[in-house]
């Protein structure tokens, strides 16, 4: 790659860069890209591009604290963004996984890029941290065309559920997948990395679907609504479940949670079809607080799509999908995403400021709609005989698993890349 102006670029692996360092004082930094080169630039890299450009300025102003040139910054992300297109299929893991490899691996590639931001003194960690999201940010937004990244066709896992599942992954290798069975109890059932094993019953009496978060990989905490409307949980560490717990309050839906940093938090719809929140901080339950007064005709859904925001998902009173989120203790209000679905929602966040949200549309489809950094786009509906709300889950940052109960009364299975 060569990037169009006046200036020469000594040439280092794929792509340019600035020699001497020198000061350039600007302000409105927009970080830029021209491709101008014997050889088109890939398809993968311009859209990747695309994606990620207006995500780059902060990286610019950050790297302006250190007297960083904004034109050599760019050069510099540019040149991440391009060994992590020409290298991100070579390595495996999870997304954090394959973040740390690239990186340690650019380095180690491209040592005259490094040398050449020396004279900044920028600090090992500052550099490091940027120059991780950016890869972490390339990976998220790689285009594949091959058939890994369509959906499978329909697993179907034998059962017989009377909810909606609700699952979790504690490895990139296991999942454990939960819902109300024969007798209104709790039923496990396990995907060991080979094979299904067989439903486990976990007792309890539902009222409602399940709802399950992981905070590490020895714990499991599983929610539900009891048979007086109450939130009731049970949790497993190291293989060893507690007995069934009463957390109070009066639900009318099946209960949505969402962990980070060792806090809980669940949600539901109270009595007024208001949203209402209890969170565990880490040593006690707090009391039950109303969030807003909109009207639900959904269970919701919620996640932290970063640090410290909660999003959450429902079903407004004209069937559309709504959405409203918390950041650092104080909500916004409701918005409205013009999608009609006719089922709670689902959400996950995979990665940072990513969301994927699923519910069911039409008849025998599922609404699929992706929220990437400052959008919302629709990605596909995708068809399907199912009978219940789904459930998403992931095995690793790039893989996207959905369960759903079937006509059958079944347990389904699909999933992409």
């Amino acid at each position: 790659m060569v990037y169009q102006d006046n200036k020469q670029y000594p040439r280092i692996q794929n792509g340019y860069y600035y020699s001497p360092p020198q000061q350039i004082s600007t302000t409105n930094v927009k970080p830029q890209i021209n491709f101008h080169h014997n050889r088109q630039p890939s398809k993968e890299l311009l859209y990747v591009w695309k994606k990620i450009r207006k995500e780059l300025k902060p990286f610019s102003e950050e790297m302006l604290q250190y007297n960083l040139p904004p034109d050599l910054a760019r050069v510099i992300f540019i040149q991440t963004l391009h060994y992590t297109v020409e290298n991100g299929n070579k390595v495996s893991g999870t997304n954090s996984e394959k973040v740390d490899e690239l990186f340690i691996q650019f380095t180690k590639d491209d040592p005259q890029l490094f040398l050449l931001i020396t004279p900044y003194r920028i600090p090992d960690n500052v550099l490091k941290v940027s120059l991780c999201k950016i890869i972490s940010l390339s990976l998220q937004n790689l285009t594949n065309d091959s058939e890994d990244t369509k959906w499978s066709e329909w697993e179907i896992i034998n059962g017989r559920l009377t909810s909606g599942p609700s699952c979790v992954s504690l490895t990139s290798q296991n999942f454990y997948v939960f819902a109300r069975g024969k007798n209104r109890n709790l039923y496990s059932v396990f995907w060991n990395g080979t094979e299904w094993l067989e439903w486990q019953n976990l007792g309890g009496k539902l009222s409602s679907s399940p709802a399950v978060v992981t905070s590490s990989s020895a714990r499991i905490d599983v929610f539900a609504r009891g048979e007086s409307n109450q939130l009731i949980y049970k949790s497993r560490n190291k293989d060893k479940w507690s007995e069934w717990k009463d957390l109070g309050g009066t639900l009318t839906t099946s209960p949505a949670v969402t962990t980070r940093d060792g806090q809980i938090d669940v949600f539901a719809r109270d009595h007024n079809k208001h949203l209402q929140h209890i969170y565990w901080d880490g040593k006690e339950w707090s009391k039950w607080k109303k969030i807003n007064t909109q009207q639900l005709t959904s269970a919701p859904a919620a996640t932290y799509s970063n640090g410290t925001r909660i999003d959450v998902f429902a079903r407004g009173s004209k069937r559309e999908l709504l959405h409203i989120h918390c950041d650092n203790q104080r909500w916004a209000e409701w918005e409205s995403l013009d999608y009609e679905i006719s089922s709670s929602p689902a959400v996950i966040s995979r990665t940072d400021n990513q969301m994927d949200v699923i519910a069911k549309s039409d008849k025998g489809k599922l609404l699929y709609v992706k929220w990437i950094g400052d959008k919302w786009e629709q990605e596909e509906n995708i068809v399907g005989e199912v009978t219940s709300e789904p459930t998403v889950s992931s095995l690793d940052g790039n893989r996207l698993d959905l369960f759903v109960r079937g006509q059958g009364n079944q347990l389904l299975h699909i999933w992409k890349s």
